[in-house]
């Protein structure tokens, strides 16, 4: 249990991670890397470019903005 900001400079592990406010919202200021999987149950949204080696999309999908293969 910590109460405030943590900072480490090594790697954090954890079974879960919570919003302590109740809007669901986890921020990070850097880089988040993840190794496996990444499974959403709403919307992923980006301000920013999303790059990866693969994309499959197994239900429709609407294209707002250009599509760049």
């Amino acid at each position: 249990t910590a109460s405030g900001n943590i900072s480490t400079s090594g790697t954090v592990f954890a079974s879960a991670f919570s919003s302590p406010h109740g809007d669901g919202d986890i921020d990070f200021s850097d880089s988040l890397d993840v190794v496996g999987n990444i499974t959403a149950s709403g919307n992923i949204s980006s301000s920013g470019i999303i790059t990866g080696e693969g994309l499959v999309i197994s239900d429709d999908a609407d294209i707002t903005d250009a599509l760049r293969i």
